[in-house]
């Protein structure tokens, strides 16, 4: 049996007409653009999920907001909506979502909404991620002087 094989391609230089190159066309397909179901999990992160003692109700929770994350980590589902979503009683959801910030995995964002904490997960450009990270990264600063001011006074 003959075996086919790929095109072969020729690319000529216009002024001289000479052969530049003779190889194979392969076939390179435009950047993969993903708009919704996706996100970018850090795994060092994941890592420290997996070693932080969370009870099953709060991971349910946990990973239903990763479900629903929007651009920039928000997530907005209402404790009634997850509840409902997950089968569970609105004041397991709270106390869920308490946990979930107590350890630092949900952050507060604008106007009372939470936020997914970056080192676990993204969703948008990268370019905002490094932003955001600076953004943290200047605000762990100003805490950490004002913590040795008021050690010295």
């Amino acid at each position: 049996m003959k075996t086919k094989h790929p095109t072969r391609v020729k690319l000529l230089d216009s002024d001289t007409g000479e052969v530049i190159d003779d190889g194979d066309m392969v076939y390179v397909p435009r950047r993969l653009r993903m708009k919704e179901g996706w996100f970018m999990a850090m795994q060092d992160g994941l890592a420290m999920l997996a070693k932080q003692p969370l009870r099953g109700e709060s991971m349910r929770v946990l990973l239903y907001l990763m479900s629903e994350m929007e651009f920039e980590n928000y997530v907005r589902p209402t404790h009634s909506e997850i509840a409902a979503a997950l089968s569970m009683q609105r004041p397991n959801v709270t106390r869920a979502i308490r946990e979930l910030r107590e350890r630092k995995v949900l952050i507060d964002g604008e106007h009372g909404s939470l936020r997914l904490e970056s080192s676990y997960g993204w969703k948008g450009k990268v370019k905002s991620l490094r932003d955001h990270q600076q953004v943290q990264q200047r605000e762990c600063e100003q805490v950490a002087r004002a913590d040795a001011e008021a050690a010295m006074a």
